[in-house]
């Protein structure tokens, strides 16, 4: 078996591992690829969903004005300034309310004014319905880092290539690029800080 292989299979078994762990709450590795010099793993962080920590973006763009600036999307942000706080960014200008969660897949707004809408969260890919446009689902990064391991028990951080982003969609997860090992057989595991 060839390195790559051995690296391969050293992935996949962790990945297997990982995902029959019912309620594990650390990342789990959903993908892997490799380029050149480097191992690309797609990792879901499995964070927990708090309404008062996502940020919702339309997955619809629209044209800004002026004509020749990028297209903008619609932005929610629940508990931004405070905890029940709500801002709605749409084209250039901002609504503010409040929200009350009604339930973990629903959440109510009312803008200023005595406007209401009624949010819903499909539970199953975060994909929030408000005001007729479909939000995709963000949170923050927490702090992340890889590991490598020769025999499952010794563990050392390894670099990640790229700088992670500030946010990540709860839906597709993060992906990391780290340098491949020099040993014919490495393990690899996803960690984080919450």
């Amino acid at each position: 078996m060839n390195r790559i292989s051995k690296t391969f299979f050293s992935l996949l078994v962790l990945h297997l591992l990982g995902a029959a762990e019912k309620g594990y709450t650390q990342p789990s590795i959903s993908g892997i690829s490799f380029d050149n010099d480097h191992i690309l793993i797609s990792a879901k962080l499995n964070q927990e969903f708090k309404w008062t920590q996502a940020k919702f973006i339309s997955i619809k763009s629209f044209p800004a004005d002026p004509p020749w600036a990028p297209n903008t999307h619609h932005e929610l942000w629940l508990g931004g300034n405070d905890e029940n706080t709500v801002d709605w960014f749409q084209h250039d200008y901002v609504e503010a309310g409040t929200f009350k969660v009604i339930d973990p897949s629903k959440v109510e707004v009312n803008f200023l004014g005595n406007r209401k809408i009624a949010g819903n969260l499909n539970l199953d890919n975060y994909i929030l319905k408000f005001d007729s446009l479909d939000y995709q689902t963000y949170l923050k990064t927490p702090d992340i880092w890889v590991e490598k391991s020769t025999d499952l028990i010794n563990w050392t951080i390894v670099k990640i290539s790229d700088p992670l982003p500030k946010e990540y969609s709860i839906s597709e997860g993060l992906n990391l690029k780290i340098m491949k090992g020099k040993s014919d057989q490495e393990y690899y595991r996803v960690r984080m800080v919450e």
